[in-house]
């Protein structure tokens, strides 16, 4: 039976036989008459009430108490409760009154059910029964009680004078842990053990959910264990606490204080502040394919050592790290992760962040993406990403340094962000307002505001070329940017070995072409955008370009000519 979180809800309706004239003409016979009933699930006021709907296929035992052969029924129903299939009906013997008896899940005789392990879900586990007196005479109505008591408990710690909701604790029960179930009736075996609930974090706060046999906890007995990394407490209820057939449970549990972080059953960090970010970095140096997700957003004190090489997906969660700073004189790639390799950043915002590498690849995001997917991060506040070397190899981008064959969707780097080094002639710094360099790869629903200083500087990204001959694509990009270049200077591109495809790519504040040293006629798919040029229009083609299942638009700011930030890109609802 398929029940939502709050399941004990509204009556559920089952007609079987009675509006079936053949399958009634077919069965009755003399003295004994098919059973004709309505079913309901009881309507229980101590619980919110919602939709609770029979799944197609279900089926219900059911039994008459006059029956001599004592007769069990099998009724397959349909989605909205009525009758698909009579497997095996039962029927009265005469017209004289007898107790009908249902329940779900069918079962044939007596079965003892463990009930330890609901992490898979706990509708499993939820018996209903109704039991009515009736006759031939009438239809009767058959209410269905549930049997077991449903537990459900949720985590808050306080974090800076608010309580926020606590992912990745394990969370135990301590009940009776196996139970006899007879035609719907439970009775309880007196084995005591604990319960794994089902786990439930897709309303954005985390519940564990289990059903558990009627039962007395007495007071100050260990019911529920929470345990967060290497610390296990307990909830004692202060007085006995009766486990009733039918009713729901609420406890809302605080811990005392955030931890730093916690870990899933599945190996996933869920961070709450600096340290337990650290504590997942230090993890990953042993598995870099180990995932985390940013529960709160963090503020970073001294240096950060970035991840080396990352190849698990890190979830922003729409939080923001500030105060990042990576200072890698002696290495060649600098970011929040040195090399993304094949993994996934995502939602996330860097806040003030100073990033500095050697002389290779430096990004904000990450210094090298090899593969890799970078969605929906942005570099806001003031700082810069910046190399301390001069070489002809230096990538530098507001999102990533160098992007082989990787894929960056819907980033931005906000105004007063600098990105790039100054640069002699004799040397060549390649700078982007997403990525310094880009090989192969996809940059798809992002703009730039940033300052940019190099060699060869373009709003989107510095240089192009080709990855094992795939070239690389440009789509619903804008940048408004100011250059200080010494080479070659384009709004969306500086410079290429490669030609890419542009796809309704426009830049303003005239840095004269769309791609360094080339006229924008030579390249479909990139407008120039002046203040006559109207950004409405632009971002109705934009939009179009990025598609349909794209999970992101484009929206005028006000009024876009006047706006350093014309269009800004939400999240589709």
């Amino acid at each position: 039976m398929k029940r939502i979180i709050s399941y004990f809800a509204m009556a559920m309706v089952l007609t079987a036989c009675g509006s079936d004239d053949e399958i009634l003409n077919d069965v009755q016979r003399g003295d004994r008459h098919p059973l004709q009933f309505t079913a309901a699930v009881e309507d229980i006021q101590t619980r919110v009430t919602s939709d609770n709907k029979w799944e197609d296929g279900d089926i219900i035992g059911v039994k008459i108490s006059n029956d001599p052969n004592n007769t069990i029924g099998q009724y397959k129903l349909n989605a909205d409760g009525t009758v698909k299939e009579v497997i095996k009906g039962v029927e009265w013997q005469g017209t004289e009154s007898a107790t009908v008896t249902a329940w779900y899940p069918y079962a044939e005789s007596a079965e003892r059910k463990n009930i330890s392990n609901q992490q898979d879900g706990y509708t499993a586990h939820d018996i209903l029964r109704a039991e009515t007196k009736g006759s031939s005479a009438a239809p009767v109505d058959l209410v269905f009680k549930h049997q077991m008591a449903k537990v459900r408990c949720r985590l808050k710690a306080t974090y800076e004078g608010r309580d926020i909701s606590i992912s990745g604790a394990t969370v135990k029960f301590n009940s009776i842990i196996l139970i006899i179930v007879e035609n719907g009736e439970v009775r309880k075996d007196e084995l005591f053990g604990e319960i794994t609930p089902y786990e439930d974090s897709k309303s954005g706060v985390t519940t564990y959910t289990a059903m558990l046999p009627p039962q007395t906890v007495t007071a100050d007995t260990k019911f529920i264990k929470i345990t967060i990394g290497d610390k296990t407490v307990y909830y004692k209820p202060a007085q006995d606490i009766t486990l009733e057939a039918g009713k729901s449970y609420n406890y809302n549990i605080k811990i005392a204080d955030v931890p730093d972080n916690t870990i899933d059953s599945k190996g996933t960090y869920h961070v709450y502040k600096a340290e337990g970010l650290k504590a997942w970095a230090e993890a990953v140096k042993d598995n870099p394919a180990i995932n985390c997700i940013l529960e709160e957003n963090i503020t970073m004190s001294g240096n950060w050592t970035p991840i080396s090489s990352f190849k698990g997906t890190f979830d922003g969660n729409e939080h923001t790290i500030s105060g990042l700073k990576v200072n890698l004189t002696d290495e060649n790639y600098a970011g929040f992760i040195d090399r993304l390799d094949g993994g996934t950043v995502k939602n996330l915002t860097l806040e003030n962040v100073n990033i500095t590498g050697k002389e290779l690849s430096a990004g904000g995001v990450a210094g090298d993406c090899y593969g890799g997917i970078i969605e929906n991060c942005h570099i806001t506040g003031t700082g810069r990403i910046s190399v301390t070397e001069e070489s002809s190899a230096s990538e530098i981008g507001g999102i990533v340094g160098s992007n082989s064959n990787g894929t960056i969707l819907a980033c931005h780097v906000s105004k007063e962000y600098s990105v790039g080094t100054d640069a002699t002639m004799a040397q060549t710094f390649i700078t982007g307002g997403i990525a310094g360099k880009n090989s192969g790869g996809t940059i798809k629903g992002c703009y730039a505001l940033c300052s940019l200083y190099g060699t060869n500087v373009g709003g989107i990204c510095g240089k192009n070329s080709t990855y094992d001959d795939t070239e690389s694509s440009y789509i619903a990009c804008y940048s408004n940017c100011r250059y200080n270049a010494s080479g070659n200077a384009g709004g969306i591109l500086g410079s290429f070995s490669e030609n890419p495809t542009f796809t309704q790519c426009y830049y303003q504040n005239g840095v004269g072409s769309g791609v360094g040293g080339e006229s924008d006629n030579k390249h479909n798919g990139v407008v120039s955008v002046f203040g006559t040029d109207s950004w409405q229009n632009n971002n109705m083609l934009m939009n179009e370009a990025l598609g349909e299942d794209f999970g992101y638009k484009y929206v005028v700011n006000g009024n876009p000519i006047s706006q350093d930030e014309p269009l800004i890109l939400v999240k589709k609802q």
